[in-house]
């Protein structure tokens, strides 16, 4: 009685005693050619439009000094600077702060079952404390 031949890569969808195997190999799952790609293309299409272009588009227009009001007016580029203006506002912090607070003021009892039933004393703490002169 002979043993089996063990079985290499890249068979013919055969087991190692010559019978078929019930998944086809690599080799033949390999024929399907683009057709995959083809029913991906117009989600991918709608992703890239709807959510990849604009992510894309506005960070290159971040980086300019353009008017958008004045249409494809004069632009002048500068850089990092509209970030750096950004960062030392103390307008722009203090509206952080606020969404961030209002943020956590609407969301946090919905999605955090433990801090929900201490609420009351964690945002008290959080909000009274941030400006104690101010009560």
């Amino acid at each position: 009685m002979s043993s089996p031949k063990p079985a290499t890569s890249g068979s013919s969808g055969k087991d190692e005693t010559g019978g078929a195997t019930p998944f086809p190999t690599r080799a033949k799952r390999s024929g399907r050619g683009g057709a995959p790609l083809l029913f991906l293309a117009p989600a991918l299409l709608v992703v890239f439009a709807v959510l990849i272009f604009p992510i894309l588009f506005s960070l290159f227009v971040s980086t300019w000094n353009w008017p958008l009001s004045e249409g494809l007016g004069p632009r002048v580029f500068v850089g990092m600077g509209n970030y750096l203006t950004l960062f030392t506002d103390s307008e722009f912090w203090n509206s952080l702060r606020l969404q961030l607070g209002f943020v956590y003021i609407t969301q946090m009892p919905n999605t955090t079952p433990i801090t929900s039933n201490h609420y009351g004393l964690i945002s008290a703490i959080i909000f009274f404390a941030a400006n104690p002169a101010d009560y």
